[in-house]
């Protein structure tokens, strides 16, 4: 059982009207001994609140999480928000051409199976210098109107060097779609279909490493659609084809936080082959540092008492 609580990209008070909680709040509420439902404060332990549970306010009702016993928790952590990097790869050209010549440039996508290949050829004029030839290596590559959405359309040209970037989630594709596949991965491989006479070029991938990134808003997105049944109780999606309203902002960066629980209080992540495990995942602008030190405030003397460390991001 998996569930998402997505905060919104503003700071909304953590207040209750006639039982409903503020549309895009996140509280933490506890049962106390005597069954009463209340708020989790700064200070509470398992020993006065055996039981805590997740809440999401929208504008129409509450999301709750099953109740969860503090004694029960496996896992408390969390991630600050750290940004997606763009993967780039080189072509350089060292010296001048002393012939006219053809030059294959091909791009090979590795993180996704099975591999995407992208080919494109530069005509290398007879005398042509080593700046040159990357100024119009750039200008094949950007005049080309087949880029595929992996590449960023738009490369760089730096004396006798041209950088060609990956895709990173927000960019727009040539095509005009919103990539949101991750920071895409990928070689540059450059070959001489036709010889140039005098004249060396050198490839080099990875001149600067794709980083995937934590908390990025197109990454919290997909994980809420995937949780959709779990969250929004969004399963049949042939008879209910009205989708739930994202709460993700994707422009928004997110601090993730996941706490893990065992249902039935063993360790065991399964019994007899069904799932036995609880987790919830927490995502709270990063930007916004009220309400993650009001999280943060709540729920770590709480989990602390259970045997975790401080959860400080």
């Amino acid at each position: 059982m998996r569930q998402l609580f997505v905060s919104p990209h503003a700071t909304v008070d953590v207040s209750y009207s006639s039982g409903l909680l503020a549309n895009g709040a996140i509280d933490i509420q506890k049962k106390d001994s005597n069954g009463e439902i209340t708020s989790l404060v700064p200070g509470d332990l398992i020993s006065n609140a055996a039981e805590i549970r997740f809440v999401q306010g929208t504008a129409a009702e509450n999301i709750v999480s099953p109740w969860i016993a503090g004694r029960n928790v496996m896992v408390w952590d969390g991630k600050a928000y750290n940004a997606p990097v763009a993967s780039t790869g080189s072509v350089t050209a060292t010296t001048t051409s002393a012939s006219t010549g053809e030059l294959e440039i091909k791009f090979i996508r590795k993180d996704r199976q099975p591999q995407e290949f992208f080919t494109f050829m530069y005509s290398v004029p007879n005398s042509q210098a080593q700046n040159d030839q990357a100024t119009g290596i750039h200008d094949a590559f950007e005049a080309l109107t087949n880029i595929p959405d992996w590449l960023n359309p738009l490369a760089t040209v730096s004396s006798n060097a041209v950088t060609f970037v990956g895709a990173k989630n927000g960019d727009v594709a040539q095509s005009g779609a919103i990539w949101d596949e991750g920071s895409a991965v990928f070689d540059v491989i450059i070959t001489e279909s036709s010889a140039v006479a005098d004249s060396t070029y050198t490839d080099a991938s990875d001149v600067i490493d794709a980083v995937q990134g934590t908390g990025d808003g197109y990454d919290v997105k997909k994980l809420e659609d995937s949780l959709m049944g779990s969250t929004y109780g969004y399963y049949n999606r042939l008879k209910l084809p009205n989708t739930p309203a994202n709460k993700t902002d994707v422009a928004a960066t997110y601090n993730m936080y996941t706490v893990v629980a065992t249902k039935d209080g063993s360790t065991s992540p399964q019994i007899k082959g069904v799932d036995n495990l609880m987790e919830i995942y927490i995502a709270l602008d990063n930007t916004d540092a009220t309400d993650v030190a009001d999280f943060e405030d709540k729920i770590n003397p709480y989990l602390n008492s259970a045997g975790f460390s401080a959860i400080n991001l």
